[in-house]
């Protein structure tokens, strides 16, 4: 689907929605970064063996039910007890098998939080909304330029701020 404005004025309105977006999951994807950062500064390294995949049946956003199956990792923390965690993230089809030697990282002061030690468990997530975030700020300040130009260029710079100033005044500002 593509969005086509009619004219700049459009675009510029339209920035004040995709720059607010933007910078919202700029802040929710450095959060989500700073949680997983501090997690990997205090994590315990381990390696686990998939003892068990639980299948879980959800509905998806089409109202499909689907099928994700998440690995029990079964590992020793260092103090010598013997846990097994459900990890947190599932899939399907399954990314591991019954058997499976898995790297993962764990709190010692609380096994049962437990992350696979991937890229694609820690860090993805967050990269992935700062991404987007990054994307969404950057078309919304380049719809907010373009309008700017496109107002200042059909009325003036003077004209621009006597309409702002009009509005301004008219909404008791």
């Amino acid at each position: 689907m593509k969005v086509r404005f009619k004219n700049p004025l459009s675009q510029f309105i339209f920035s004040f929605i995709t720059i607010p977006v933007g910078v919202a999951m700029l802040i929710f994807g450095n959060w989500w970064h700073s949680q997983n950062q501090a997690f990997v500064d205090i994590a315990q390294p381990a390696t686990g063996r998939v003892v068990e995949l639980v299948a879980e049946t959800r509905r998806n956003n089409e109202g499909r039910q689907a099928t994700y199956y998440y690995p029990v990792i079964a590992f020793t923390a260092i103090d010598g007890t013997a846990m097994q965690v459900k990890s947190s993230t599932g899939s399907n089809p399954p990314s591991h098998r019954v058997g499976d030697t898995v790297s993962i990282l764990y709190n010692p002061q609380n096994p049962a939080e437990m992350h696979e030690n991937s890229f694609w468990s820690l860090w993805f997530p967050s990269y992935l909304i700062l991404g987007f975030g990054g994307l969404f700020l950057l078309v919304g300040v380049s719809m907010a330029i373009n309008g700017l130009l496109w107002m200042i260029g059909t009325v003036g710079l003077l004209g621009f701020l006597i309409q702002m100033w009009r509005r301004n005044r008219s909404s008791g500002g």
